[in-house]
């Protein structure tokens, strides 16, 4: 099966996997507003809590980034952006989750939605910029701290690939579920999320979607 995933992710989630992760989060939640459905549609792929469906059309950047300092409290975190929505109205879709692992793993922060359409500057083929601020935004759901989002993304020449298939990307109760064509560049990742680094220079990917339906639950 194609996997739209960068080697550091299938690892990733091997972790997660391993330590027999769960979603443990019992903060409070932040839907957002039923304006959300005019620009998203419920999934249903399954899954307990909020579940959203965005059809990709256009460049994304995605990134997987970790801290183990912390000894054996690890953090895990997965980001990606996509632009797509019809011609007259384009959009940009976000989801990120974030886990500590302590060995369980316990989400700390997540959130999917679409965000303004100047937040996502760049090209896949030249490197793209996040940067936007969740904090208020009727369109976009998350559970834990709010506040802005800022990625940089450089285009790297480590590997390229195009592939049409299924992916998925699964942590506790958090699920991300592709299906589609998409070219892919190798790039190197840096920025924040809500409070979480990225590292200068993490293994990231840029790319273009064609028609991919992304479908997220957590």
């Amino acid at each position: 099966m194609p996997r739209h995933v960068i080697p550091f992710v299938a690892s990733l989630l091997a972790s997660f996997l391993l330590g027999a992760c769960r979603d443990t989060y019992t903060g409070p939640d932040h839907s957002a507003s039923p304006g959300l459905l005019t620009q998203t549609q419920p999934s249903d792929t399954g899954g307990a809590g909020h579940q959203v469906h965005f059809l990709s059309s256009g460049d994304f950047g995605l990134v997987s980034f970790g801290d183990t300092s912390a000894g054996p409290s690890t953090m895990f975190g997965f980001l990606e952006v996509s632009r797509g929505g019809p011609v007259q109205d384009p959009q940009v879709f976000l989801v990120y989750d974030i886990e500590r692992c302590d060995p369980f793993c316990h989400t700390v922060a997540t959130g999917s939605g679409t965000i303004p359409d100047a937040d996502l500057t760049g090209s896949a083929r030249n490197g793209l910029r996040l940067d936007t601020d969740i904090s208020g935004n009727p369109n976009f759901f998350f559970i834990g701290p709010a506040g802005r989002i800022t990625v940089d993304w450089l285009k790297t020449d480590a590997f390229s690939v195009s592939q049409s298939g299924t992916t998925e990307f699964v942590s506790g109760s958090f699920r991300n579920h592709q299906t589609g064509t998409f070219m892919a560049f190798s790039a190197a990742a840096s920025g924040d999320v809500v409070g979480f680094p990225v590292g200068g220079g993490t293994p990231a990917q840029l790319g273009t979607n064609h028609l991919v339906n992304i479908d997220i639950s957590h």
